[in-house]
């Protein structure tokens, strides 16, 4: 009778002890034009891939904001580009803001790929803006006429210095466009904001290249259709070419 209560006893606090090693990851969204950051949920996992609708974006102001999805323990920081978009009934009622919540939710994409770092300490990891860089992007090769750009999104890629490529993000533009008549096929540029971002207390003292806002206006390149228009992050040299989502005429 004593051995079986020894053994009962060691089974039954077997898991609790395997439990207690278990981290715990809380989600959180920065939003890198305010510099602030909005509990968003948890997690008991160390996941790759996230569900968008698995976390509370309700809680976030109303209109655009552009940043990152956090995940974050006392050992490792997962981070996710993200931009969210959500209008007041108000405004929703404008084709112009109606035209650009569309477009968040027709192009969001459920599943969300995490990027993993590992931190230095438990302490919370900090974004940190080190530099804002203001450069003209390719935003594609067009044929000669009218060619028109109104309101909607682009999508952009996003890269760490590492060499990584990240997730998308997608810039929106509810304010202006342009309008530009060709007289031969060209390649046409328009200017975005883009940040340098640090994240502290990773072991890789990891820094990010992103996207933050569409500043507009348009130039015609000399570029061929091949051509491509690069900038220098770290050691690695990234193309600043978007794919436009926008109302066309």
């Amino acid at each position: 009778m004593k051995k079986l209560l020894i053994f009962v006893t060691i089974f039954i606090t077997c898991p609790i002890m395997v439990s207690c090693k278990s981290e715990n990851y809380n989600v959180f969204f920065y939003d890198l034009l305010s510099e602030q950051s909005y509990e968003i949920g948890y997690t008991s996992e160390k996941l790759d891939i996230i569900k968008y609708t698995d976390f509370d974006f309700s809680i976030l102001p109303e209109g655009i904001l552009v940043g990152f999805i956090g995940i974050e323990s006392n050992s490792y920081i997962g981070v996710c580009p993200f931009s969210n978009v959500r209008f007041s009934s108000k405004q929703l009622q404008l084709s112009d803001f109606l035209y650009t919540e569309n477009t968040f939710l027709s192009e969001i994409n459920t599943d969300l790929s995490i990027k993993w770092y590992s931190k230095i300490s438990d302490d919370n990891v900090t974004f940190v803006e080190d530099e804002e860089v203001y450069l003209d992007v390719n935003i594609g090769y067009y044929s000669l006429g009218v060619q028109s750009f109104g309101i909607g999104a682009y999508r952009f890629g996003v890269y760490d210095m590492l060499g990584y490529e990240l997730e998308d993000i997608y810039i929106y533009n509810v304010n202006t466009g342009f309008t530009i008549t060709l007289t031969e096929p060209s390649t046409l540029l328009s200017k975005f904001t883009f940040s340098k971002i640090t994240i502290t207390n990773t072991e890789e003292n990891v820094k990010i290249f992103t996207p933050k806002a569409y500043v507009g206006g348009v130039i015609k390149d000399v570029l061929s259709s091949n051509g491509k228009i690069t900038y220098t992050f770290g050691n690695q040299s990234i193309e600043l070419y978007t794919r436009p989502i926008v109302k066309r005429s």
